[in-house]
């Protein structure tokens, strides 16, 4: 996702808001994620700023309830500080047609006083059909062991208070109530993808904090609100790019479940500390 995107094609524009990150809560949603918050000290967790794309949607008249996160990416310019308040611009970039619903993605940028995009992000999600989620995606492939090949790393079993606690701000009953979930053929609410998503960007802190990167998630399976699962990756040793930056950390991840199935998936693009 370039810098240079704009909201010139867009089928909707989100009003613009403030996003300022506050210790207390970057701390309390961490913790939600199974992470550590010191692993960030001052600067801003940038997977945290997708819960500022649920709220501008929510400030734009968009419905939460029933949508589905299907993959996610967060582009890492230059690090945002907490208590630094960014300028947040988001639009509507497709809504098209899927067999279970339609098919939306929506773009977002983080902009400093001086103009220049710290983070920007782009959501692929699913508005959901009841009564078209049976339908076929296609012929999908007999499913490999994901974990081959991969290192374990860690691993967390997911609480209905840690849930209920990263969501609250959001909404999205999908997350909180177990007959609404169970309409869309969920045995349990379901942890938000990007809890998912921010606990294996965790990985990619365990040093220091990363300068910037390009990160997109794909969520495979549902991670239920009581939950164990994995995380395997593959590690890349520290190495100097050409302009002397440290670049490392691992280029793949992986969350699996409880019955060895891929619940989601991390790829790292690019990455310097």
């Amino acid at each position: 996702m370039d810098q240079g995107d704009c909201a010139e094609e867009a089928l909707a524009v989100f009003p613009e808001r403030i996003a300022q990150r506050t210790a207390e809560y970057q701390a309390r949603k961490l913790r939600a994620c199974g992470v550590d918050p010191e692993l960030y000290g001052d600067t801003a967790e940038t997977g945290l700023f997708g819960q500022d794309c649920f709220k501008a949607m929510t400030a734009g008249g968009v419905v939460l309830d029933g949508m589905v996160h299907m993959a996610q990416r967060f582009g890492l310019h230059q690090p945002a500080m907490i208590g630094e308040p960014l300028v947040q611009r988001g639009w509507i970039a497709s809504d098209e047609a899927d067999p279970r619903g339609r098919r939306i993605v929506q773009k977002f940028e983080f902009v400093r006083a001086d103009g220049d995009i710290a983070v920007t992000a782009e959501m692929f999600r699913l508005k959901t059909d009841p009564a078209k989620m049976g339908a076929s995606r296609g012929t999908r492939r007999k499913d490999e062991d994901p974990r081959q090949g991969l290192a374990l790393l860690n691993d967390k079993t997911v609480r209905p208070e840690d849930v209920m606690a990263f969501s609250e701000d959001v909404g999205n009953l999908i997350h909180f109530e177990p007959d609404f979930a169970s309409r869309y053929g969920y045995r349990a609410p379901v942890s938000q993808g990007i809890q998912t998503m921010i606990w294996m960007m965790g990985a990619l802190a365990r040093d220091r904090a990363p300068r910037t990167f390009d990160v997109t998630a794909r969520f495979a399976r549902p991670v239920y609100w009581d939950d164990t699962v994995t995380l395997w990756g593959i590690p890349k040793n520290d190495s100097p790019n050409t302009d002397g930056q440290i670049t490392g950390g691992p280029e793949l991840l992986r969350a699996i479940n409880a019955e060895g199935k891929l619940a989601a998936e991390l790829r790292v693009d690019a990455l310097t500390y």
